[in-house]
């Protein structure tokens, strides 16, 4: 198999979680869309200079949308459009009612989320949107297993908060 032939397949594989991550952190579906083409070029670009690239990929992946996502709101001003968040929950073959409470559930999720402080807000996103391993999360936002699961528990309680002071 060939360098891009396995590059594809490690495209197609990440392609959809490194692109849920990113979508949930900056809001856009085409700020989203341009981002993960961006990880995806740098990935292929500086693979080789990455250590443990095939052995780990999807932490380089995280790595690299990470950043990309910091370098994001550095460059610009974000203004999140609510509407663009509640039109881009995809239909699953249920009535527009359904999709509507979808769409708001997905909505208020992620307006409490952005209130969460950033590494705790990083945590919970890979864990629970994108269902990660603790040895991943560790990897990626640089922090011991023990130090993970703080910032997990701690982004729970504070969410669950949120929630309850919203009802």
């Amino acid at each position: 198999m060939t360098e891009k032939e396995d590059f594809s397949r490690l495209y197609n594989e990440y392609f959809s979680p490194i692109y849920r991550y990113i979508y949930f952190r900056v809001g856009s579906k085409m700020d989203a869309e341009d981002i993960v083409q961006e990880v995806f070029l740098k990935a292929f670009s500086s693979a080789e200079r990455y250590n443990d690239f095939a052995r780990m990929p999807v932490s380089f992946f995280y790595i690299i949308a990470r950043n990309a996502v910091i370098d994001h709101f550095r460059r610009k001003k974000i203004i999140v459009n609510d509407e663009e968040v509640l039109l881009s929950v995809p239909d699953k073959g249920s009535s527009p009612e359904e999709n509507a409470a979808t769409a708001e559930e997905v909505l208020k999720l992620r307006q409490k989320i952005s209130e969460l402080p950033e590494m705790e807000k990083e945590a919970v996103i890979l864990k629970f949107m994108n269902g990660m391993e603790t040895k991943e999360i560790c990897l990626i936002l640089g922090k011991s297993e023990e130090a993970v699961r703080q910032l997990q528990s701690r982004g729970l309680k504070t969410l669950r908060k949120l929630f309850n002071e919203h009802e």
